[in-house]
């Protein structure tokens, strides 16, 4: 249901559950940060499928997550060794340069640029689709 909603076609959905999911995680009580590890779990192990969807609010999130789980980190005085259980950093960043580069690709494939950023990842998803 996360992905679902963060993946959404309707870009009001996904604001809404970014937004959403984001306060969840950081009401999570101090001593307890299985709320925060399951969304950002979630979220890690399903960077590979969002390729063909809109997927800036799934970063936003994502992004504010791992924030705050290194802020938790820090003001716990934890290591962050944790962190490879839930998500692996190399892996993921070697993701994200793979996604920047499609997306770099595909806004040169459609030439001008637009005025709204939504619409350049409307465009490049229907150009990928095609």
């Amino acid at each position: 249901m996360i992905l679902t909603g963060l993946l959404s076609s309707e870009e009001r959905v996904r604001v809404d559950f970014q937004q959403s999911l984001s306060v969840i995680a950081r009401s999570v009580n101090e001593g307890d940060n299985n709320a925060l590890f399951l969304v950002l779990g979630i979220l890690a192990k399903n960077f590979s499928t969002i390729s063909n969807k809109p997927s800036r609010q799934y970063f936003v999130l994502f992004d504010q997550l791992i924030d705050l789980k290194a802020l938790r980190d820090e003001i716990a005085g934890d290591s962050a060794a944790d962190s490879n259980e839930i998500y692996n950093p190399e892996d993921l960043l070697n993701q994200i340069i793979d996604k920047i580069k499609q997306q770099q690709s595909l806004k040169q494939d459609l030439g001008a640029d637009s005025a709204s950023p939504e619409i350049d990842e409307v465009r490049a998803l229907e150009l990928a689709a095609e």
